[in-house]
């Protein structure tokens, strides 16, 4: 395919050129030696460009959650394309998928009480989701509240955390599971 062999020849200019380097695992992985670098390559990008390498490496990423194999070391890096991607991410089926992997890396970040990186992850997962969420995806759209307002309480955000209360509290009717959010 002569897409592939452009890449391929891209890839090989820049390794030789010590813009990038590569690490090879289980599988090869290519990143740049140094954040300059890096953000010199985002810098030379349009927005427009920008937006659509962050919903390809997106989308990339999400098919690689799908598979399932044990924890997902790219989760983090996930989020951060998801965020930046979000206005290409439409459909509502997609939006729904990345709202899911927005809070198993809240999940993951909890359980290492990384709360900025909660709180990054739940914020971002409120945005996917859609505006019935409490009708149609009740759980989910529960959990993810739940991981917000414990994110923004314990990153000092009290008054976003208290309003996020106030919704968990509208959505609720069982009043012991609603004292258990509290007790956290």
């Amino acid at each position: 395919d002569a897409t592939d062999d452009v890449v391929s020849r891209g890839l090989t200019e820049l390794l030789n050129e010590g813009l990038l380097v590569a690490y090879d695992g289980a599988e090869i992985v290519f990143e740049f030696p140094h954040d300059r670098i890096h953000q010199a390559a985002v810098d030379s990008c349009s927005p427009d460009l920008r937006n659509q390498i962050h919903g390809r490496a997106a989308r990339f990423l999400l098919a690689i959650a799908r598979q399932g194999r044990g924890p997902n070391p790219y989760l983090f890096p996930l989020v951060d394309h998801l965020e930046a991607a979000s206005s290409l991410i439409t459909s509502r089926e997609e939006r729904l998928e990345a709202a899911r992997a927005c809070l198993t890396a809240t999940v993951r970040a909890e359980q290492n009480t990384a709360w900025s990186t909660v709180q990054h992850a739940a914020q971002t997962a409120l945005h996917f989701l859609p505006p019935d969420s409490w009708q149609t995806e009740h759980e989910l759209t529960w959990q993810i509240h739940r991981a917000a307002m414990n994110a923004d309480y314990l990153n000092g955000n009290h008054e976003r955390a208290e309003a996020t209360f106030r919704s968990l509290s509208r959505a609720t009717a069982d009043p012991l599971r609603l004292a258990r959010v509290y007790e956290q």
